[in-house]
């Protein structure tokens, strides 16, 4: 893959403002409001660490969530370090970045004392190699307490809905998201709000919110952990260090919103394969092309739009490759009219590439049957983007039921006097968020004892997407030795699951269905749906069939 700058768009840079910084001792540039991840990626630099077990080439994979990518640590701290993805990093003048070195030289030089050969104490990422970036940053700058009403957490468009109800009823309100910036996907989606972009929705309602005496809002804060009742501990990085929050609410709306599901595939881990919500989220926040011959893969509709979003931005989009055999006939029009090739009821057999993705292997594909067709097309890429659908982000302590339209766990129930609303109930159509997010809000402040009056109106939807539906099969048969990756951070691999049910590490019961779930990867129970599948898929049952009967519980240790 080869990334660059595009001529135009970026809605959160500000290209008359360039920074400059250094990768591996030669000079990069970038512009205020591109993260390091946005930077590196248009600067052509793809390979940001190697990974932990097998010392493979790693590259930022998703946007919202990248254990594959460069983690990076803040010098001078003296209390704890700071490491954060490559992605919520933002650019800063005179950075300086290192990545591992190539080949097996780096572990002889780690072991007789590459730290100290380096010059400057530098702090290495663990389980990422030893890629590592210096910057100016502190450090920790305390913790502090805040007492609110209503809790939000995310600023997506259920959020800002919620908080505008709760807001309006005259509650205090405190809104916590992640990114520097209100409005989630709402700068991926088409269509428009009240007659304006849906990011200039979500600006402008952001900043009537803001000025509200009653609204404080935490940018860049992530929820991390949830004690007794509605008191959680945040993490707030700024720009003058990290802060951390415990906050008390009298009640929390839950609209953190959903993830970008991946698909099983040999190669799955080269450098270029990425999320296509990432790989959207770089032309549309920053102004950054993934790469010259970009190759969708996806078993929903969502693939289709993204390439075509993509093309419209001035990505060059190659092909789409749908899981299905039947796509939306007025996505299939749309791409035909732009020149990108459809393959339709076929799959990315393997990524191909040593160092990063050089082409993929497609061939057709049976879903009912699981079986690969015997003809072969090995076309050319430097970018590959994957969508296996969307699960929703459930908060610790929830009860939730397998929807089989979604293909992923959504909440049914909560043990805490929390409202869950918008994508993170399972609602992705952008009417079905924002009304979620009104009601949710309308939930708030009946919780709360307040007068709710005249509820605000959610905006007018004009040319929505629709919900993406995806294909109930996320899994593509293997291809010889080649490894298909469930974990990047550890890498763990399916043929690790198998061994695992092999031995008879995963019984029948919920604790040991449990125990080897934690064992596939970093993230154990729902927020595992791929080991999930393959578990499922050795056992010759569907998913719902695998966790039974009894409650299936997000897993503890934070939202």
């Amino acid at each position: 893959m080869s990334g660059y700058r595009l001529k135009d768009g970026g809605v959160w840079t500000d290209r008359g403002r360039e920074i400059r910084f250094r990768v591996d001792g030669r000079v990069a540039a970038g512009f205020y409001g591109d993260t390091l991840a946005s930077a590196l990626l248009a600067s052509g630099v793809l390979r940001l660490g190697r990974s932990s077990r097998y010392c493979r080439p790693r590259g930022g994979f998703g946007a919202d969530d990248d254990p594959a990518g460069l983690r990076v640590a803040r010098a001078g701290r003296p209390a704890r370090a700071l490491d954060r993805a490559a992605r919520e990093v933002d650019l800063e003048a005179d950075l300086e970045v290192r990545r591992p070195a190539r080949g097996w030289l780096s572990l002889p030089f780690a072991l007789i004392g590459g730290e100290a050969l380096r010059g400057p104490r530098r702090i290495s990422c663990p389980g990422e190699g030893d890629g590592v970036a210096d910057t100016t940053d502190t450090g920790n700058t305390g913790t502090l307490e805040a007492a609110c009403d209503v809790l939000v957490v995310g600023a997506g468009p259920a959020g800002l809905m919620a908080t505008k109800v709760a807001a309006a009823a005259g509650l205090r309100v405190l809104l916590v998201d992640e990114n520097r910036q209100a409005g989630g996907r709402l700068v991926e989606t088409s269509g428009r709000l009240d007659g304006a972009a849906t990011h200039d929705w979500a600006l402008a309602t952001a900043r009537a919110l803001g000025a509200l005496p009653n609204v404080t809002m935490l940018p860049r804060t992530r929820v991390c952990s949830a004690g007794e009742g509605c008191v959680l501990r945040a993490v707030e990085q700024g720009v003058s260090g990290r802060r951390d929050w415990r906050i008390a609410a009298r009640h929390v709306v839950w609209a953190a919103g959903a993830r970008e599901r991946s698909l099983i595939f040999a190669g799955n881990d080269l450098p270029g394969v990425m999320l296509a919500s990432a790989g959207l989220a770089c032309a549309r926040r920053h102004g950054v092309a993934v790469g010259h011959k970009v190759i969708v893969f996806a078993n929903n509709d969502g693939g289709a739009r993204t390439a075509l979003a993509l093309h419209d931005a001035g990505v060059g989009v190659k092909a789409v490759v749908d899981m299905r055999s039947r796509p939306d006939p007025a996505l299939v029009t749309a791409l035909a009219v732009r020149g990108i090739r459809l393959e339709a009821g076929a799959v990315v057999a393997a990524a191909r590439g040593r160092r990063a993705i050089k082409g993929v292997d497609i061939r057709g594909f049976d879903p009912r049957s699981g079986q690969l067709g015997p003809n072969v097309m090995h076309p050319s890429c430097d970018a590959l983007l994957v969508s296996g659908g969307w699960i929703p982000r459930l908060p610790a302590g929830t009860t939730a039921a397998f929807d089989a339209r979604l293909n992923a766990f959504v909440p049914s129930e909560t043990a805490r006097d929390w409202t869950i609303c918008g994508a993170a109930a399972g609602l992705l159509a952008l009417n079905d968020d924002l009304d979620s997010g009104r009601a949710a809000g309308a939930a708030a402040v009946r919780a709360c004892g307040g007068d709710l009056g005249e509820v605000p109106a959610c905006p007018r939807v004009e040319a929505g997407e629709p919900a993406d539906l995806p294909l109930g099969v996320v899994e593509v048969p293997a291809q010889g030795r080649a490894k298909r990756f469930l974990d990047l951070r550890h890498d763990v691999t399916v043929e690790d699951l198998e061994r695992a049910e092999r031995a008879g590490f995963a019984g029948r019961g919920g604790d040991r269905l449990a125990a080897v779930l934690g064992l596939a990867t970093s993230r154990a129970g729902l927020a595992n749906p791929d080991a999930l599948a393959v578990l499922a898929r050795l056992r010759g049952c569907s998913v719902p069939e695998l966790v039974g009967s009894s409650p299936v519980v997000a897993p503890r240790g934070g939202p």
